[in-house]
């Protein structure tokens, strides 16, 4: 829920070849729930990748060394013994390291963490910090000006053209207003409806 109160949403890749084994995953797991009429409901979205394409790409290693270490091997021990974990054959690839990505709706990497070992796992709190920090750049690149932006300077003339189309200000004894016909100055102001010329 954290995640998409941030716009993300959770999708977990996994390489099982078969739609029956993602579903025994999720009775392991245990965090799949039914609504009203008895249809399952599940957190987040499942996609397969039996071939492992997506794996290499990601810097997602197989590695027997990295993944039956010492600290490994205690921790499911623990699990174990208190009865938080139950062993069951492994009917993939045990030694096929995982990791943790975020990805915005650009396609950009937002965080990048592929595991050294089955219980290396990026937390929940640095997941959330990465989203943090890329929505405050993206926030901070939006308010500030472009390096080559340069602002406008007060419009001066720069032509006679450009004089000309500055209509004078209306002053009497500065025009000739003998005749009956109104000055050029005059007659530029009434054609903008800004003066009655009187003479």
């Amino acid at each position: 829920r954290r995640l998409e109160s941030l716009g993300y949403k959770v999708v977990l890749v996994c390489f099982a070849e078969s739609v029956e084994r993602v579903n025994e995953w999720w009775e392991l797991v245990g965090i799949q729930s039914e609504d009203r009429t008895g249809e399952t409901i599940r957190p987040f979205l499942v996609l397969k990748d039996p071939h492992r394409d997506l794996y290499p790409m990601y810097g997602m290693k197989r590695s027997f060394w990295q993944t039956w270490t010492i600290p490994t091997l205690l921790y499911y021990a623990y699990l174990l013994l208190t009865r938080q974990w139950k062993y069951r054959k492994n009917k993939e690839d045990p030694n096929q390291l995982g990791g943790d990505f975020v990805i915005d709706r650009n396609g950009r990497l937002v965080l990048v963490h592929p595991s050294t070992s089955p219980i290396d796992r990026a937390s929940i709190g640095d997941i959330v910090a990465a989203i943090e920090e890329h929505q405050k750049v993206q926030t901070d690149a939006l308010l500030s000006p472009h390096p080559e932006y340069q602002p406008q300077q007060p419009w001066q003339p720069t032509s006679e053209l450009d004089e000309d189309m500055i209509i004078p200000a209306w002053d009497p004894n500065a025009h000739d207003h003998s005749s009956d016909r109104p000055c050029q100055a005059c007659a530029q102001l009434q054609s903008s409806g800004l003066l009655e010329c009187k003479t």
